[in-house]
Protein backbone atom coordinates (compact mmCIF):
# COMPACT_ATOMS: atom_id res chain seq x y z
CA UNK A 1 0.00 0.00 0.00
CA UNK A 2 2.69 2.47 0.43
CA UNK A 3 4.29 1.57 -2.41
CA UNK A 4 1.25 2.88 -4.34
CA UNK A 5 0.82 5.76 -2.47
CA UNK A 6 4.28 6.52 -2.74
CA UNK A 7 3.78 6.06 -6.80
CA UNK A 8 0.19 7.92 -7.27
CA UNK A 9 2.19 11.20 -5.24
CA UNK A 10 5.03 10.74 -7.73
CA UNK A 11 2.69 10.76 -10.64
CA UNK A 12 0.56 13.53 -9.31
CA UNK A 13 4.35 15.36 -8.87
CA UNK A 14 4.63 15.06 -12.86
CA UNK A 15 1.50 15.95 -14.02
CA UNK A 16 2.08 19.12 -11.95
CA UNK A 17 5.48 20.00 -13.00
CA UNK A 18 4.03 19.06 -17.09
CA UNK A 19 0.96 21.15 -16.49
CA UNK A 20 3.44 24.19 -15.02
CA UNK A 21 5.55 23.42 -17.66
CA UNK A 22 2.89 23.73 -20.48
CA UNK A 23 1.76 27.00 -18.72
CA UNK A 24 5.70 28.37 -19.06
CA UNK A 25 5.16 27.28 -22.32
CA UNK A 26 2.81 28.73 -23.57
CA UNK A 27 3.62 31.92 -21.97
CA UNK A 28 6.72 31.94 -23.66
CA UNK A 29 4.89 31.50 -26.79
CA UNK A 30 2.85 34.38 -26.11
CA UNK A 31 5.54 36.79 -25.51
CA UNK A 32 7.47 35.48 -28.48
CA UNK A 33 4.60 36.35 -30.90
CA UNK A 34 4.17 40.09 -29.04
CA UNK A 35 7.91 40.22 -29.68
CA UNK A 36 7.49 39.17 -33.46
CA UNK A 37 4.56 41.16 -34.01
CA UNK A 38 5.79 44.28 -32.28
CA UNK A 39 9.05 43.43 -35.02
CA UNK A 40 6.51 43.17 -37.83
CA UNK A 41 5.11 46.65 -36.79
CA UNK A 42 8.48 48.70 -36.60
CA UNK A 43 9.30 47.60 -39.90
CA UNK A 44 5.97 48.58 -41.50
CA UNK A 45 6.48 51.75 -39.79
CA UNK A 46 10.31 51.94 -41.73
CA UNK A 47 9.22 50.85 -44.90
CA UNK A 48 6.68 53.76 -44.88
CA UNK A 49 8.71 56.20 -43.63
CA UNK A 50 11.36 55.56 -45.84
CA UNK A 51 8.68 55.54 -48.60
CA UNK A 52 7.44 58.85 -47.63
CA UNK A 53 11.00 60.85 -48.61
CA UNK A 54 10.51 64.35 -48.97
CA UNK A 55 7.16 65.88 -48.59
CA UNK A 56 7.98 69.41 -50.25
CA UNK A 57 5.59 68.77 -53.13
CA UNK A 58 2.68 68.27 -50.76
CA UNK A 59 2.86 70.92 -48.45
CA UNK A 60 1.71 73.67 -51.71
CA UNK A 61 -1.49 71.13 -52.11
CA UNK A 62 -2.34 71.22 -48.27
CA UNK A 63 -2.27 75.38 -48.30
CA UNK A 64 -4.18 75.70 -51.36
CA UNK A 65 -6.65 73.34 -49.87
CA UNK A 66 -6.63 75.66 -46.45
CA UNK A 67 -7.02 79.08 -48.69
CA UNK A 68 -10.11 77.52 -50.51
CA UNK A 69 -11.45 75.92 -47.36
CA UNK A 70 -11.12 79.99 -45.58
CA UNK A 71 -12.78 81.30 -48.72
CA UNK A 72 -15.98 79.02 -48.34
CA UNK A 73 -16.44 79.89 -44.48
CA UNK A 74 -15.80 83.73 -45.57
CA UNK A 75 -18.06 82.97 -48.23
CA UNK A 76 -21.05 80.90 -46.11
CA UNK A 77 -20.83 83.64 -43.29
CA UNK A 78 -21.88 86.07 -45.18
CA UNK A 79 -24.35 84.16 -46.59
CA UNK A 80 -25.48 83.45 -43.36
CA UNK A 81 -25.44 86.68 -42.55
CA UNK A 82 -27.78 88.14 -45.67
CA UNK A 83 -29.95 85.75 -44.40
CA UNK A 84 -30.66 86.79 -41.32
CA UNK A 85 -30.54 90.59 -42.53
CA UNK A 86 -33.18 89.54 -44.80
CA UNK A 87 -35.34 87.87 -42.20
CA UNK A 88 -34.78 90.79 -40.06
CA UNK A 89 -35.82 93.03 -42.62
CA UNK A 90 -39.08 90.73 -43.30
CA UNK A 91 -40.27 90.49 -39.47
CA UNK A 92 -39.67 94.51 -39.80
CA UNK A 93 -41.98 94.62 -42.59
CA UNK A 94 -44.55 92.76 -41.19
CA UNK A 95 -44.34 94.38 -37.99
CA UNK A 96 -45.20 97.48 -39.62
CA UNK A 97 -47.47 96.21 -41.60
CA UNK A 98 -46.19 95.89 -45.22
CA UNK A 99 -46.16 92.42 -46.01
CA UNK A 100 -49.29 90.54 -45.08
CA UNK A 101 -48.75 87.96 -43.37
CA UNK A 102 -50.94 85.85 -45.87
CA UNK A 103 -48.01 86.41 -48.30
CA UNK A 104 -45.99 84.49 -46.61
CA UNK A 105 -44.16 81.23 -48.33
CA UNK A 106 -46.97 78.21 -47.81
CA UNK A 107 -44.88 77.08 -44.77
CA UNK A 108 -44.58 80.11 -42.96
CA UNK A 109 -48.31 80.87 -43.43
CA UNK A 110 -49.72 77.15 -42.14
CA UNK A 111 -47.42 78.30 -38.83
CA UNK A 112 -48.97 81.32 -38.82
CA UNK A 113 -52.53 79.92 -39.12
CA UNK A 114 -53.33 81.93 -42.67
CA UNK A 115 -53.86 80.87 -45.73
CA UNK A 116 -50.97 81.83 -48.75
CA UNK A 117 -51.66 83.57 -51.53
CA UNK A 118 -50.05 82.18 -54.68
CA UNK A 119 -49.57 84.40 -57.78
CA UNK A 120 -51.38 83.31 -60.20
CA UNK A 121 -49.66 82.26 -63.16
Amino acid sequence: MDYKKGFFFFLNQIEDIQQALNLKRDEETDRQKRINNTRRMIKDWQSELSSIGDLDHVQPQIDSINCQLRQIQEEKASADGERTDLKRERDNQERVGLRPQAFRAPAEAAEAGVEPVLEAS
